[in-house]
């Protein structure tokens, strides 16, 4: 059987050698609204994938380390 977080981890397209390091769930706000998905720790970059549900109108969000 499959674990919930893996249709999380086909979204994110990671960089050639870059691991995810953490993940767990979370919100993120758009204007009003409070999106629920995952976070995610890479050793390059924090990444917000939103729930498949809402993925297509928001797409994954991510943030270089060194900001």
């Amino acid at each position: 059987m499959r674990s919930a977080e893996s249709g999380f981890e086909r979204a994110l397209e990671l960089e050639p050698d870059e691991e995810v390091r953490w993940s767990t769930p979370g919100l993120y706000l758009i204007g009003r609204t409070w999106i629920g998905g995952r976070i995610y720790v890479s050793d390059r970059r924090l990444l917000f994938c939103p729930g498949v549900l809402v993925r297509r109108r928001y797409g994954v969000r991510s943030l270089p380390l060194a900001e």
